[in-house]
Parts: structure tokens; sequence; C-alpha cells
């Protein structure tokens, strides 16, 4: 019985875990491909507590790999309410859900991913604060209702390489 009950302790303790590594600040979890994605680093009020720009690289190196950020995960982000801006790298290729809720003092938002597909609202609850929002050059797929709600748009870049939104 005592074997059992560890074994049921190092399987919580183990499952309690959002992410596999932390570089930089950020917590990543490991995925197929040498790919990563960006995960909470606690799914509470005080995830990221302090985080005020978020700059995610496209890759990151662990144990001597090389992973590349591709996805940005569901909540990762929630909570982060003194966040003011966030530059999203062209190797991200999906977002989920809520994966910047309640960033509530976002104003600056620089969208370099290629193509992207998202899951729900990845800005849900941080909409009202967006003044800024560009794509970078080489974007080609805007995401439908990515700005949505972000009445106070001041400034807007749109570049050539769109070719669907």
């Amino acid at each position: 019985m005592r074997k059992v009950s560890i074994i049921i302790a190092l399987l919580c303790s183990t499952l309690s875990w959002a992410y596999h590594f932390e570089i930089e600040g950020l917590c990543y979890y490991i995925m197929e491909n040498n790919t990563v994605k960006v995960t909470y680093q606690s799914y509470s009020e005080i995830n990221y507590a302090g985080l005020t720009d978020i700059n995610i690289p496209t890759t990151v190196k662990y144990n001597g790999r090389e992973y590349t950020v591709t996805c940005i995960g569901e909540n990762a982000f929630n909570h982060c309410t003194g966040i003011t801006s966030i530059s999203i790298p062209e190797t991200i290729t999906s977002i989920e859900k809520n994966a910047f809720n309640d960033c509530s003092s976002v104003k600056n938002i620089q969208w370099n991913a290629i193509t992207c597909q998202i899951d729900g609202d990845p800005f849900a609850s941080s909409r009202s604060q967006v003044t800024s929002f560009s794509f970078g050059d080489k974007v080609q797929n805007i995401p439908e209702h990515l700005c949505y709600g972000m009445n106070q748009i001041t400034s807007i870049y749109i570049p050539a390489s769109v070719t669907n939104i």
C-alpha cells in the first residue's frame, strides 16, 4: 500500500507542472519535432508577476537542444495585468484561446506570425486599451476577428504581404 501511495504522489507532483523549462522569464512546454509552446507560469492571479513587455523569441535552447517556438498556449499570459506590449514572432503558427486573457494594460501589439491559426479569442478581456497594432512585413494571413473590439486603436499597419484577412 505504501508503494502505491508513493507512486500516486509522484504522478500528482509531475502532473501539476504546466511547463518543462523556463528561460529568461518565460515558461515552455516541449511538443514534438523540436518545437515548444509558451505556457503559463502559474495558473493564478500571480502568473508572470512583474512582466511588462512580452517579446517571444523564435527559438530557445534547453539542455543542449534548440527548439522553435511555434505556439502560445491556452491561458499562457492569463491575468498579466501589468503587460503593456506584446511581440509575436513569425514562427508562431497557433495561439490557443485566452492566451492573453485579462491583460488589461496592453497598448501595443506587434504581430509577426506569417500564418497563424487562433483558437477562440486570444485577447479576451484585453482589447479595450490597445492603441497600436502592427503586422510584420512577412505576414500573409490575418486571422478572422483578430482586432475585433479594439476600439481605441489609433495606429494600425498592414503590409502588402497580407493576402488573406
